[in-house]
């Protein structure tokens, strides 16, 4: 922002006038905000012995205990300025969807601005050494006996009246005594397809009309390796509802893998896929099974699933939108909502959060925010929604309305009433006076 203290009437006692004079300052109202966090959001890690998180700006206040893994808190805690910062200490998480949450605590910028508090999910899956094979004996090697040596023996001459001569024998030559070896090599292991199925995020109930993304991860365990190319999917099949890969929902659909994925023995990929609760409350149930052309291979996975019936509903509980703040002025907010019905929000389910007014456009006509892809917020869970703002240009008070919305339901949940003051800072508006 620019300060101006223009000429006017000011002069010092000798009678000389002020010339105007202009500089700049910055206003920060802006809070600081996660800029990198290790492990990433909605990732696969084979492992989590700490996390590491870095802010956007410089911080102070930042504690140990702020940070918990499925609820365990952290106990240790390195890192300074932006980070990045080291937490440890927490309880190991068992394999499956690990939560994680990095709560506000004290932690602020450096102009006093507070952290907003965040939270994030990753996937853990523990990889298996991959075993070792059983060394294929050689066979004995078969040794040729070399011919017995032999000898031929040279007739006595016709008797005369002369002497006899002594019989001269000629030796023949002797025979190598070196064995000959002969070696086969080891045959080449016979190639086989195998693999192991596990649960990651099917959820154990689901509402009428609800879809609810989901993941199940497969190791391989055979001695081939993955690819589309080659023909190899996770085929799921479904009973009293529907499942869809890339296409539409249907009782049996195969989740491909990425088009460029390669999967050796010993690792792992995670596919996604998205299930569709039945019209009715009850019951339903998928299982799954590696396929590879059109046939299947490896264990199989089964999970029964409660249906009930869909209620939509949700209860504000915070927001991290700053009272007043300059005109332009660009900031971030967050929104966080509790899921109160009996459905499981996500994205492909069709939920976001609306605006239903926006007096000075703040949102510049961006309505709706959506959640992240692979996001999900189970009954009884809070999920808080991110947006950035910029501030009208003419100051003035601002008002916004937000519900949240389903595509085929509508809105629904209490209103979430936010209200922002636009205005010229104090000190940014007084007239300078200066003496020599």
């Amino acid at each position: 922002m620019a300060l101006i203290v223009a000429q006017g009437t000011i002069q010092d006692a000798a009678g000389y006038l002020f010339l105007t004079d202009t500089w700049n300052v910055t206003i920060d109202i802006t809070p600081p905000a996660i800029q990198t966090q290790i492990p990433a959001a909605n990732s696969t890690v084979p492992s989590l012995a700490s996390v590491e998180v870095t802010f956007n700006e410089p911080v102070t206040g930042a504690a140990a205990a702020d940070l918990t893994v499925n609820g365990s808190a952290a106990s240790g805690l390195t890192g300074s300025g932006a980070g990045p910062y080291i937490f440890t200490g927490f309880a190991p998480p068992p394999d499956g969807t690990v939560n994680l949450v990095l709560a506000a605590g004290a932690t602020q910028d450096l102009a006093g601005n507070p952290f907003a508090g965040t939270n994030w999910s990753c996937t853990l899956l523990t990889p298996t050494p991959s075993p070792t094979p059983s060394p294929t004996p050689s066979p004995s090697p078969s040794i040729s006996p070399s011919p017995s040596p032999t000898a031929s023996e040279t007739p006595s001459p016709t008797p005369s009246l002369t002497p006899t001569p002594s019989p001269s024998f000629t030796p023949s030559p002797t025979a190598s005594a070196t064995p000959t070896l002969s070696i086969s090599p080891s045959p080449s292991p016979t190639p086989f397809d195998d693999a192991v199925l596990a649960n990651l995020t099917i959820p154990s109930q689901i509402a009428t009309n609800n879809a609810v993304p989901f993941q199940i991860a497969a190791r391989n365990t055979g001695n081939t390796a993955w690819s589309a190319g080659a023909g190899f999917g996770l085929e799921v099949g479904a009973t009293n509802c529907l499942v869809k890969g890339d296409g539409p929902f249907l009782t049996t659909a195969t989740l491909s893998l990425d088009p460029s994925a390669i999967v050796n023995p010993g690792e792992i990929f995670i596919f996604k896929g998205v299930l569709l609760g039945p019209a009715s409350a009850g019951s339903c149930s998928i299982n799954a099974q590696m396929l590879v052309g059109a046939s299947h291979f490896g264990g199989t996975l089964m999970a029964n699933i409660n249906v009930v019936d869909a209620v939509d509903n949700a209860a504000f509980i915070s927001s991290s939108l700053p009272g007043t703040v300059p005109p332009g002025a660009s900031f971030g907010i967050g929104i966080t909502l509790k899921n109160t019905g009996s459905t499981i929000w996500s994205s492909a389910g069709g939920y976001s959060l609306s605006a239903t007014n926006d007096t000075c456009n703040l949102f510049s006509g961006a309505v709706t925010f959506s959640m992240l892809l692979d996001d999900t917020s189970p009954p009884n869970q809070t999920y808080q929604f991110l947006a950035n703002i910029t501030a009208p240009n003419v100051p003035g008070p601002c008002s916004v309305q937000l519900r949240m919305n389903q595509t085929a339901a509508g809105l629904f949940g209490g209103t979430v009433n936010l209200n922002l003051n636009v205005a010229i800072p104090p000190n940014a508006a007084r007239d300078w006076i200066l003496y020599d």
